[in-house]
């Protein structure tokens, strides 16, 4: 009879918290949107234009239960006319619209230092150089070639020096003295047993070592 009882009772508890439940998610979802704000951490104090990404800015929507979420800014939360502004450079007042409410936020758009550099450049080109043309044509002209396919390079040890050569080359250009990776002298120790004489060679691109007479690099 108690077992029987047990399970009314927790088969209640279940019924009971899911209709709770049910009823916070019905509160949640019947609240509404109070206001809209921008979330000022999400804002940086420059847009570079060719890597601007609208939505790595935030928007803040509040409700009437006093909660609010983080939501991603996008195109058609814009105006229409102002959509365009987010092509050029400048500083730029956005009017935000979503779900019936309202607020604006300014964003710096330039460009990255390296085309600003360029452009001041193709200006200069355009105006006292006599091209005639647009940004992305003189960038065009002035592209080099593409050039030739790096030489393999190989290495050894000999004369006491690491040496490479172009694969196919005959000679042999010193690259860097075996003494030079020798460090400082140290303190005297006690004295041990004689050292033992170390080689060098170069063998698939790494600098191998080995005690002479071992037979292991």
């Amino acid at each position: 009879m108690n077992v029987v009882l047990r399970k009314i009772r927790n088969l209640l508890v279940i019924i009971v918290s899911f209709f709770v439940l049910a009823g916070c998610d019905s509160l949640t979802s019947n609240a509404k949107i109070t206001s809209i704000e921008v979330d000022t951490t999400s804002l940086e104090e420059s847009y570079d234009l060719d890597n601007f990404d609208l939505s790595s800015i935030k928007i803040k929507v509040f409700y009437t239960d006093g909660e609010y979420k983080l939501i991603p800014l996008t195109k058609e939360m814009l105006l229409s006319e102002q959509q365009s502004l987010l092509e050029s450079v400048g500083e730029h007042e956005i009017t935000i619209n979503f779900k019936g409410k309202q607020t604006s936020v300014i964003l710096n758009l330039t460009y990255g230092e390296l085309k600003q550099r360029l452009m001041r450049i193709y200006e200069l080109a355009a105006t006292q150089g006599g091209f005639i043309g647009t940004y992305e044509e003189w960038l065009e002209s002035i592209k080099g070639p593409a050039g030739d396919d790096g030489r393999e390079v190989t290495f050894q040890v000999a004369d006491g020096f690491i040496k490479w050569q172009y694969v196919g080359d005959t000679s042999w250009t010193n690259l860097v003295e075996l003494t030079s990776l020798v460090g400082p002298a140290g303190k005297d120790g006690t004295n041990g047993t004689d050292g033992r004489e170390v080689t060098f060679r170069v063998s698939n691109n790494y600098i191998e070592w080995q005690y002479q007479g071992d037979l292991e690099w």
